[in-house]
């Protein structure tokens, strides 16, 4: 039985890459809202959704009205990680499910509190440098070993990022990330090159097979 048909989904995101998304809830009956701020040159989802707004993400009033003319019975952020705290916030002041709990955007969104936490929790992190001490002790900045990836804590999509060989470069790259960041702090640590894993899983009933078929296959690729 399907139970979404007829339901009505608000996304936050309008890249192509939401395309399949829109696809999916289409092929289940639901109807499609986009809102954000941009055209849909710049945002072509738009053009497969049901109806779109051109708004201010951040703007609660609006979004809320958008909310209640469109009867919208959820909201989804796409892929944007930068979009997570209002999501939760609309969420809340709509009384919509919503998949995070208080302060877990903040660790999710934030490097250093994300680092911290696995700390807690006697994870293995790459290591860091004082970034002050870098910034201020020239000794220090040029005895640590590079090359070292320099990134705002609070950005996503590779935003701000630089990987420095050297001394000559860091003060320039923490610079860069600090436009970068919306609170202005900058995260250096130990570059490692290499390859990757990527995983991908949907939630269903067969959610823990699925995670335990694929991801040892993508690690050993």
């Amino acid at each position: 039985m399907n139970n979404f048909r007829g339901k009505n989904l608000l996304m936050l995101e309008g890249t192509h890459l939401c395309r399949m998304i829109i696809d999916k809830a289409h092929e289940l009956g639901i109807r499609v809202v986009i809102a954000n701020w941009y055209s849909v040159d710049d945002a072509p989802a738009k053009a497969y959704a049901d109806m779109s707004y051109t708004v201010d993400i951040f703007d609660v009033p609006a979004m809320m009205d958008i909310v209640k003319r469109e009867n919208i019975d959820g909201i989804f952020t796409g892929f944007t990680d930068s979009h997570l705290h209002i999501y939760e916030k609309l969420c809340r002041e709509a009384g919509m499910p919503c998949f995070t709990c208080e302060g877990l955007v903040d660790v999710m969104t934030d490097k250093a509190l994300f680092k911290a936490k696995c700390y807690e929790a006697g994870l293995t992190v790459i290591d860091e440098y004082d970034v002050q001490r870098l910034l201020s002790d020239s000794s220090y900045a040029v005895g640590i070993e590079y090359p070292v990836i320099v990134k705002p804590v609070d950005n996503s999509g590779a935003r701000g990022i630089s990987i420095c060989s050297g001394y000559a470069s860091l003060k320039n790259a923490v610079d860069r990330a600090r436009k970068f960041s919306g609170s202005g702090n900058v995260i250096v640590e130990k570059y490692w090159g290499g390859g990757g894993a990527t995983n991908t899983a949907s939630l269903t009933s067969s959610f823990l097979t699925d995670m335990h078929t694929l991801l040892p296959q993508a690690i050993n690729r």
